[in-house]
């Protein structure tokens, strides 16, 4: 029943002045763009979609509805193509595609290639026509979806969680991006960042900037959240390590 019908037609961010959607981007660019890169973000249609159902009932949906999950699915990605496309007119210089729940603890491959690769994919390469970068970011354990997230053509994917947060080898990864596109992320910030001593974190880093640099494209960068009470010096740390081995 909860599928009977297709959310009504709106704008996405239709409780805002449409004149000041973007104020933030405005704002930030104004004091940092010399200096920073300045990134957008929009969510995937797979997350409107389990936030709008529930997400028992909307996995559920999936296998007992799927035509009509997509019906709605194709709904939200018409939407956020319309929000992605006012963004890139801002002036930023990328857009991160969240889509938390697309790893391996919801879904499978084969439900990933069904109702997330296909709607994500035309937001990207809408994206990518504006001449603006657009990459992944998907948490948890994704190792067995590594090549149907490249597939969407994105510019770049994080946030490659290492065990035990996730399952990416950052040396699986790389091989597979190298000249694909760029990889960021696979430092633990749990169980390196906030319980690691000083040496420990940077030898990590090195690790990781060694493996990384022959990608041809690796930012370093934690896996997906800093941990709560991780010490600002400690974060520090790796900028630290980019000046030295990056």
């Amino acid at each position: 029943p909860m599928l009977d019908y297709i959310p009504v037609s709106q704008d996405l961010h239709f409780r805002i002045d449409p004149g000041h959607s973007f104020d933030i981007f405005k704002r930030v660019m104004a004091e940092v763009s010399a200096k920073f890169s300045v990134h957008g973000e929009i969510t995937s249609p797979f997350d409107y979609f389990l936030d709008y159902f529930g997400y028992q009932e909307g996995l559920m949906a999936l296998i007992e509805n799927p035509e009509k999950s997509k019906q709605v699915l194709v709904h939200f990605t018409a939407l956020l193509k319309m929000l992605a496309l006012e963004m890139c007119e801002t002036g930023i210089d990328a857009i991160k595609l969240s889509s938390p729940f697309a790893g391996a603890g919801f879904i499978s491959p084969e439900f990933y290639a069904e109702f997330v690769l296909p709607f994500e994919r035309e937001i990207v390469q809408l994206v990518r026509k504006k001449n603006v970068h657009i990459y992944l970011h998907t948490c948890g354990a994704i190792a067995d979806r590594l090549s149907l997230m490249l597939a969407s053509g994105a510019s770049g994917l994080e946030c490659l969680d290492p065990p035990p947060l996730g399952n990416v080898e950052l040396e699986e990864a790389a091989k597979m991006m190298r000249g694909k596109a760029f990889i960021k992320g696979n430092i633990d910030s749990v169980n390196l960042l906030l319980f690691g001593t000083v040496q420990e974190i940077m030898a990590d880093a090195k690790r990781r900037l060694d493996i990384g640099k022959g990608s041809g494209g690796y930012i370093l960068s934690t896996a997906c959240s800093i941990a709560p009470r991780v010490l600002q010096e400690k974060v520090l740390l790796l900028r630290e390590a980019v000046g030295r081995w990056g």
